[in-house]
């Protein structure tokens, strides 16, 4: 019964995705294109951290104008006990907090983001960095002011009455994430999970955006974000390191960079999760208490090496492997809290690590039973409940279970975004909330998983001693059409048969007002003037 229900919640599952993929180029600016899949924009940026933030800003300028607008709105709607002060006070106080997480960002995504206000600008568009900056650190600054007053004693009411100030009091994070891998999943390959659960309905879901990120000289990666962040919030990498990040709020707390932005830098730069949170350790931790989910396509020699769990706060770092016995350390009234599994990892809110633990505020902590929380019963334990329900029936996940586990797990009235990556073949599914017309919200795990062919995007065209060559991050032999174009207009095509692991030469040498264009059939993949 279990497995015929099962495969009648799967069929379903795909019939809601039939027409959730297709894919329309909207508009193109430099080796920058805009295209939807489903009613999210999928914007693809190549180049350098300038180029491509000016690619940004000349196609998605006006949704992060909207986006940071609503911001504005949702705070002048939120401060009834400062109604005294002018509209315009709150609005440069944002712009100060902005600030003060901007000293802290890196020089590649200081140009970045100045990229993106110079492309906003060639269309008409205002922007101002500070407001970006904001926009990218909203989790930190909602998790460091819960800190910073639960630390001070203020309790809950001040610390809301700081958030509301700031129009950030809605904000409540509430999330899960899952990787499995080995005897648990089809093929023996990486599925992961990452649940978003964000207060829904304030308008931020009006926003989303996809976005690939083709570095001059990383690793090319994906993020699913809203308009104006540049870090990377839910994404995976072209070697199949995919992230799970859950607020896993704490008293140790500090400013400095926002997670999304140090860890754009983790994937652009790491080949398999091991790196990663190798990586991750010369983060300087984040500025709140964070529990990372990481995995990658499972190609290593140890299999424990596939996934990780990654605890941060602001001085603390602990990781956690597949079956890890250190997650039994963590007792109440000496009942472990951890259910350690093979070929899995997962979190909730809780961490255990007992030094992480001791500082945390999220599920009843730091003195009080988890187990009472539902951190626990409905993220951390919700997971483990249904990975080991596959296992009794001896039902192998693959990205469909995977999704029916995300879809079970998602807080049911704050289920932001949702997403499934399929690591090893480099697949990627997201969802997000929606707003209707009458003004009620549908929630992301009750929306269709809009599939993002992230392998389909991952070759690339460079330029060598002014030859066209092409990348091939996926090891893909892929037979695709290459179009060359002389002031916009197409004058030649011709095939190009991609084989595994090669980086092929096209002999095509590009004249001023020449761009070329890569095509798998007649989905755009590529381009480069």
């Amino acid at each position: 019964m279990f497995k015929l229900l099962l495969s009648l919640v799967l069929f379903l599952i795909i019939i809601s995705q039939t027409f959730a993929s297709e894919s329309k180029v909207i508009k193109t600016y430099g080796n920058g294109f805009l295209e939807m899949r489903g009613d999210v924009p999928f914007l693809h940026l190549k180049g350098s951290e300038f180029e491509m933030g000016k690619q940004y800003g000349a196609l998605a300028a006006n949704d992060i104008s909207a986006n940071i607008e609503n911001l504005k709105k949702i705070g002048e709607s939120e401060q009834p006990d400062v109604k005294y002060l002018p509209n315009s006070i709150f609005t440069w106080l944002r712009k100060i907090v902005g600030f003060a997480f901007w000293v802290y960002f890196p020089s590649d995504v200081k140009d970045h983001i100045k990229g993106i206000v110079a492309g906003a600008k060639e269309i008409g568009v205002k922007l101002n960095k500070y407001d970006i900056a904001f926009v990218n650190a909203i989790p930190d600054i909602v998790g460091i002011a819960g800190g910073v007053m639960d630390r001070g004693g203020l309790g809950i009411n001040e610390e809301n009455k700081l958030l509301r100030i700031l129009g950030l009091s809605k904000f409540v994070q509430q999330c899960d994430s899952m990787a499995v891998w080995g005897a648990r999943t089809v093929g023996g390959k990486t599925f992961q999970t990452r649940n978003t659960d964000i207060t829904t309905g304030v308008g931020i879901e009006r926003y989303p955006i996809i976005i690939v990120y083709k570095a001059d000289g990383k690793i090319p990666f994906v993020t699913a974000a809203f308009s104006g962040m540049v870090g990377i919030f839910t994404g995976i990498n072209a070697y199949g390191v995919a992230l799970g990040q859950v607020w896993a709020f704490s008293k140790d707390v500090k400013l400095s960079t926002p997670w999304n932005i140090s860890l754009r830098k983790v994937f652009a730069e790491s080949k398999s999760a091991k790196e990663a949170v190798a990586n991750m350790r010369l983060m300087n931790n984040t500025t709140y208490g964070n529990n990372f989910v990481v995995a990658d396509a499972g190609e290593n020699e140890n299999a424990n090496d596939t996934g990780f769990v990654v605890e941060m706060t602001g001085k603390d770092m602990a990781s956690f492997v597949a079956n890890d016995q250190r997650e039994l350390m963590l007792t109440y009234q000496g009942v472990p809290y951890g259910y350690p599994i093979p070929n899995g990892v997962f979190r909730g809110d809780l961490s255990l690590d007992p030094d992480i633990r001791s500082h945390q505020m999220s599920g009843n902590g730091p003195d009080g039973d988890a187990r009472a929380s539902n951190s626990y019963i409905l993220r951390y334990k919700g997971q483990y409940d249904r990975i080991i329900a596959f296992e009794e029936k001896e039902v192998l996940i693959g990205h469909l279970e995977a999704e029916s586990i995300s879809r079970e797990t998602a807080m049911k009235t704050s289920s932001l975004q949702t997403a499934v990556y399929a690591n090893t073949d480099r697949d990627f599914w997201v969802s997000y909330s929606k707003i209707m017309d009458d003004g009620s919200v549908v929630q992301a795990f009750e929306r269709e998983y809009v599939n993002i062919p992230f392998y389909k995007y991952l070759v690339d065209l460079k330029k060598e001693n002014g030859v066209v060559k092409i990348k091939n991050w996926f090891k893909q032999r892929l037979n695709l059409k290459l179009r060359i174009l002389s002031h916009n207009q197409i004058t030649s095509e011709k095939t190009i048969d991609l084989m595994k692991d090669e980086t092929l030469s096209t002999g095509i040498i590009l004249a001023k007002g020449d761009s070329v264009e890569l095509y798998d059939g007649d989905l755009l993949i590529d381009r480069m003037k």
